[in-house]
């Protein structure tokens, strides 16, 4: 074999292994990021509960408005 030959294998080696390695990688990133969305929706689910019940209790953690002083005067 000539060094030619030699070379162009190895480009294509590189070339192969870098495309495998991108949807290897692709493919982990997107798994990754749909399991941290479920677990979002899962923890906005359960806040959304809580303060559904809270408020359906009566304990709203909104502040209470003030009376302006235009009123009091």
């Amino acid at each position: 074999m000539d060094m030619t030959s030699i070379l162009m294998g190895l480009l294509a080696g590189l070339v192969v292994g870098g495309g495998v390695v991108y949807l290897v990688v692709s493919n982990a990133m997107k798994k990754r990021a749909a399991g941290i969305l479920k677990e979002a929706e899962v923890q906005a689910e359960a806040l959304n509960t809580k303060r559904k019940c809270a408020i359906a209790n009566g304990r709203c953690n909104r502040p209470r408005r003030r009376p302006s002083s235009a009123n009091n005067s």
